[in-house]
This record gives C-alpha cells, structure tokens and sequence, in this order.
C-alpha cells in the first residue's frame, strides 16, 4: 500500500490524498446509516481526534514522514504500562506523548 501524500515526497510514489483528508473519510464514513449496519457514529459526535482528546496540529506533526512513535502510540502511561509489559523502561515517543495528549 502506498503512503498518504506528505510534504516534499515523490507525488508517484504516494495516494494523492493528505492524512486529514483520509480522517475526514473515515470519520464521514463512520456516520453513515445503513440497515445492514449495527451502528453508527452520531451527527452529535465531534469528529475523532477530539473525541480522543488528541490535538490535531500535533497529530499531524506526528505522523508526517518520520513518525515520533516506534511499536506503540497512547498517553504516557499507556506507554509506561506497554513498555513494562515487554520487559523494558522505556519505548520511543514517551517525550512526545505529553503534547499529543493534553491533559
């Protein structure tokens, strides 16, 4: 699978599309009705990355080319928990996890 487009990447080798216009597809997606469909995302909810309390602008950051995380994404101590669970003290991206997630 081709990557989504970012900034200063070979327009070839990448979907034409950038990562915010994909959320909007996944979040529009998600609010559809459909009989055949157990559920749905309500009009009332706000759209997905202030439902999971992340900063847009910082979440973006984080996913251009060369991503801060490695094997994990979450909250500190979702990282913390995740890292002892695999026998080490520390993963990569725990510095930047305290400006993806605000408290």
């Amino acid at each position: 699978m081709k990557p989504l487009k970012a900034q200063g990447q070979n327009p070839e080798q990448a979907i034409p599309y950038p990562l915010s216009s994909y959320f909007e597809l996944v979040d529009w997606s998600g609010r559809i009705i459909r009989k055949d469909k157990r559920g749905r995302i309500t009009d009332e909810a706000p759209p997905i990355l202030e439902r999971l309390g992340i900063d847009p602008d910082e979440w973006l950051q984080t996913m251009h080319w060369h991503n801060r995380f490695h094997r994990a994404v979450g909250k500190l101590t979702s990282l913390r928990a995740y890292a002892e669970s695999t026998g080490k003290y520390w993963v990569h991206g725990m510095s930047v996890s305290g400006n993806l997630y605000p408290a």
